[in-house]
């Protein structure tokens, strides 16, 4: 648009562009279709009680086919707007995307007596919108240069629609309908109990264990039939006491890129963080009652005792000793046990001197940079417990990787 008169009789904008589209396609990159699914497939192993008087048969066809299956459809429409002002040192982007996938493959519900595994089918929608936008400021003042960018972006998506399924499950859930994807469901954490009271007020509630004692931890009955349920009576309008905790995928991706420099020297950094990511970690180091492996250092002191009344986590209670019981209902998936592992780290550190030209030329070169730099030295987070996960790494157990810092020191030449 600065290229219309209007625009330049302003006298204000060095760049003003308005950007919209929209695109429409199918998407065959989806784990639910198999390259042979359109044929259906006899199971040879088993023993399928087929006949009279029930003679036990080794062939069926557990893996049916489905004829009206195909491709799921992916809209894209976005809007967008790009403003540079001041000699182009100040330069704006925004863009606004609103990504439909239609006809999505999803695993469907099926009686228990089916006998076999149904094809996913055409039946859900996903609907994800979201946005970019990015700041940037560049400028000199005589020998000193320096340029500051900002990114960030954020997406949210919701499953609208999952015909002939609703059923889900305690912890992470890849779908379901109404929520984003990768969602977590969970107990409502309603506090530790301290006392006898509490204790004998709480055992009024019916599905707790009979074991229960001082130091363990309470829900809530969120729908209030005096039961700890997890899906609820739906005949008589009961939800259950289950409810949504968070889900897997980051939210406020942020980005900084700092460029400073000074005659022949420069100095670059480069920083990244997530500001909303909600997790619950698993495995043998995610609590600290697991009998054959060393807990945490984390969790030293922060479980409850006669000592310790105000502790954040239930009693210590050892794993494999015949109370697994209480331990798996003290951190089962619930608000206690959820993490928001947002994060900030500097991701890249560099100071760099260019040799002067006329010291080059006498060494035959053309010229030469000398450089150090630090890849990962800084993160503040939480939700990591004491720093013992990468915020940025995607496993949520042991199986984690160890995490390190990467010193380099660098020579560039161009002869």
């Amino acid at each position: 648009m600065t290229g219309e008169r209007f625009i330049e009789s302003l006298h204000v904008f060095d760049l003003l562009k308005v950007r919209a589209t929209w695109g429409k396609a199918g998407n065959q990159e989806i784990g639910q279709l198999g390259w042979y699914d359109y044929i259906p497939l006899v199971s040879i192993g088993g023993n399928y009680p087929i006949g009279s008087p029930n003679a036990g048969l080794t062939g069926a066809k557990s893996n049916p086919a489905s004829a009206d299956r195909t491709w799921e459809t992916i809209e894209n429409r976005n809007i967008g707007i790009d403003v540079a002002v001041l000699r182009s040192r100040l330069s704006f982007s925004f863009d606004y995307f609103n990504k439909i996938n239609d006809d999505m493959l999803v695993a469907i519900a099926v009686p228990a007596t089916y006998g076999g595994t149904p094809p996913s089918s055409n039946q859900g929608k996903l609907v994800t919108r979201g946005f970019e936008t990015t700041l940037t400021w560049k400028d000199r003042i005589n020998d000193f240069r320096y340029s500051i960018a900002l990114q960030l972006s954020d997406s949210k998506n919701k499953l609208v629609e999952l015909r002939n399924s609703d059923s889900y499950s305690e912890g992470l859930n890849r779908t379901r309908e109404g929520y984003s994807m990768y969602s977590y469901f969970g107990y409502e954490y309603a506090g530790i109990i301290r006392t006898q009271k509490e204790l004998d007020e709480y055992k009024k509630l019916q599905n707790v264990p009979a074991r229960i004692g001082i130091g363990d931890v309470m829900y809530k009955d969120l729908d209030g039939d005096g039961k700890l349920t997890a899906f609820g009576d739906q005949t008589k309008g009961l939800s259950g006491d289950m409810k949504y905790l968070g889900n897997l995928i980051p939210r406020y991706t942020f980005s900084s890129n700092i460029n400073l420099g000074w005659k022949n020297f420069d100095l670059g950094v480069f920083l990244q963080g997530v500001g909303k990511r909600n997790i619950q970690y698993g495995g043998n180091i995610a609590t600290p009652n697991t009998f054959f492996w060393p807990s945490l250092a984390y969790y030293y002191n922060k479980t409850w005792s006669p000592e310790r009344p105000d502790a954040p986590y239930p009693r210590y209670i050892p794993g494999n000793m015949g109370y697994d019981d209480l331990k798996n209902y003290n951190y089962r998936t619930s608000s206690l046990v959820m993490q928001n592992v947002a994060y900030l780290r500097f991701k890249v550190i560099t100071l760099g001197y260019d040799i002067p030209a006329a010291v080059a030329a006498r060494i035959k070169m053309k010229s030469a940079r000398v450089y150090l730099s630090g890849q990962d030295l800084f993160t503040i987070s939480k939700g990591t417990l004491g720093n013992n996960f990468d915020p940025e790494d995607g496993f949520r157990n042991e199986g984690t990787y160890p995490f390190s810092k990467v010193y380099s020191v660098g020579l560039n030449v161009k002869f």
